[in-house]
């Protein structure tokens, strides 16, 4: 029986660092998301004057 618990413990903590991971992993994808749309609505902002709706 203690060697099912050390079989069990040693899954939960496999199955712990890949969600760590892919949570990583995510939130990397997010930020470079939120870079690039606020590079973008930068850019926009170059072309317009004060009061145009670039955005809709």
């Amino acid at each position: 029986m203690g060697n099912d618990l050390i079989s069990a413990a040693g899954l939960i903590h496999i199955i712990e660092e890949s969600r760590q991971t892919a949570l990583k992993k995510v939130n990397e994808e997010l930020i470079k998301m939120y870079w690039k749309i606020g590079e973008f609505l930068s850019k926009e902002t170059e072309h317009a004057s004060y009061g145009d709706a670039y955005i809709r």
